[in-house]
């Protein structure tokens, strides 16, 4: 099956879980994207009545964007021109500037805030923890999750902010598309969902390369740490030779991990 009702629901519950602090701010940021996609698409939508008033020519048939400006411009007692009508489009588009301005600060703020708060409740349990717990942890592990890990969940709650946008302009930029012509409309959609289903392999590879470039950084991380840590130890006992050699093995498996990773991310 294409979609996967019970990853889509346990992924659901994960971002509820951990970003339900920012349910409100999502959801003024989910109403900027349908505001500044309705900007966008009824500027876009604007181009077919231009076209026509500067060509002379006259539609078979008005699509409802065109029908809706006429009504707009006729509500204002403002004639339907070539001039009012580009005029109308670039003011549409400039709301569209300040919109998507307006939400990427929004977006920025939430995101560097989650970062601190998250950064701030990590190290405050680990040095809070009791000492067999903490004896029983790996030295890089909490550096990396720190640096590394934290960072890739606020770029996780960037992406939902992201995909948020990206959804409701599609939404608003479907809607136009409808209006305008539903036969290629249906067909656009059809090859998209065509190109996703051929696409799949792709995911999957790229998650799983995910997962393994993560394990590959957190274990190159304690070997480092443990290993600065106790270098007089080593050196004391001639033994940095083979320390080199098994850190020089962990950093070519990152790296290729990292290539592999790389390209199958931009296929």
């Amino acid at each position: 099956m294409f979609i996967n009702l019970k990853k889509i629901k346990n992924t659901i519950r994960l971002f509820s879980a951990g970003f339900k602090k920012y349910k409100r701010k999502l959801i003024l940021i989910t109403f900027l994207g349908f505001l500044s996609g309705l900007f966008a698409g009824v500027g876009i939508g604007a181009i077919i009545p231009l076209f026509f008033l500067v060509t002379g020519q006259t539609a078979e048939e008005i699509s409802f964007i065109s029908r809706m400006i006429e009504n707009f411009f006729n509500l204002l007692h403002v004639p339907l021109t070539p001039l009012f009508l580009i005029t109308f489009i670039v003011v549409l588009f400039i709301l569209k500037g300040i919109v998507n301005f307006s939400t990427k600060y929004i977006n920025n703020k939430i995101v560097a805030q989650f970062g601190e708060e998250t950064r701030n409740d990590l190290i405050d349990k680990t040095f809070k923890s009791s000492w067999p717990h903490l004896l029983n942890q790996k030295v890089g592990h909490l550096e990396t999750i720190l640096l590394r890990d934290v960072a890739v969940s606020t770029s996780l709650l960037n992406l939902i902010s992201s995909l948020i946008l990206l959804l409701t302009s599609f939404l608003m930029y479907t809607a136009v598309a409808f209006a305008i012509s539903v036969s290629f409309t249906l067909l656009t959609i059809t090859l998209g969902v065509t190109i996703l289903l051929f696409s799949r392999p792709i995911f999957s590879k790229i998650r799983k390369l995910a997962e393994e470039t993560a394990n590959l950084q957190k274990t190159s991380n304690h070997f480092v740490s443990e290993n600065i840590i106790g270098v007089k130890v080593i050196k004391s006992t001639a033994s940095e030779g083979a320390i080199i050699q098994k850190g020089k093995e962990y950093f070519k498996k990152l790296k290729e991990a990292e290539i592999r990773s790389s390209f199958y991310t931009q296929a």
